[in-house]
C-alpha cells in the first residue's frame, strides 16, 4: 500500500539510486526526498556510543556528535537505541537534477522552515530560487551534500 519511500538526506546519490533500482519491481512506489526542511529528530535502533565504548549499554548517556562541518548535535545513547537531536535546515534544492538522475521522483519543501527571504524566493522562482540559499552556515551536512557539491 505504500506510494513512496522518502530517502534519508544522509543517503549518498549511489544509495538513492540503489534504492530506486530495488523499488523498480514496484513501479507504483516512488522515491522522494526533502529538498528543504528540518531534520528535527532521528531515533535509531543502533547502540551508538555503546558500540564505540563511549556509553554504558544499560543506562542513558548524553553525548555530542560533531559532523564534517563542525556542527554539534546532542545524542542520547541508551539501551533502547540512540536519539539524535538535529534542528538544522536541510537544503538540497541545488541538487535537483542529480537527485532526479538518481531516481528521486518528488521533492518536498517544508514551508514553515523557510526564512522570509527564502519564502519570497521560493514563491517567485521555486526550487531553483531556493537553491541560492543553500549555505554551510544554514544547512546540515550529510553524504549527499559532499557528493554533489
Amino acid at each position: 500500500g505504500a506510494r513512496a519511500v522518502v530517502a534519508s538526506p544522509e543517503s549518498s546519490l549511489a544509495e538513492i539510486a540503489a534504492l530506486a533500482a530495488d523499488l523498480s519491481v514496484a513501479p507504483a512506489i516512488g522515491v522522494e526526498m526533502y529538498a528543504f526542511g528540518r531534520q528535527q529528530l532521528m531515533v535509531t535502533r543502533d547502540v551508538l556510543g555503546a558500540a564505540e565504548g563511549l556509553a554504558n549499554p544499560d543506562a542513558w548517556t548524553y553525548l555530542e556528535l560533531v559532523d564534517a562541518k563542525r556542527f554539534v548535535f546532542t545524542v542520547e545513547a541508551g539501551p533502547e537505541g540512540s536519539v539524535i537531536f538535529n534542528s538544522r535546515v536541510t537544503n538540497v534544492a541545488a541538487a535537483e537534477r542529480e537527485l532526479a538522475d538518481a531516481g528521486v521522483s518528488a521533492l518536498h519543501v517544508v514551508q514553515r522552515d523557510l526564512l522570509p527571504a527564502e519564502r519570497a524566493a521560493f514563491a517567485a522562482g521555486g526550487l531553483r530560487a531556493l537553491a541560492a540559499y543553500a549555505s554551510p552556515d544554514r544547512s546540515t551536512t550529510g553524504h549527499l551534500y559532499r557528493g554533489v557539491r
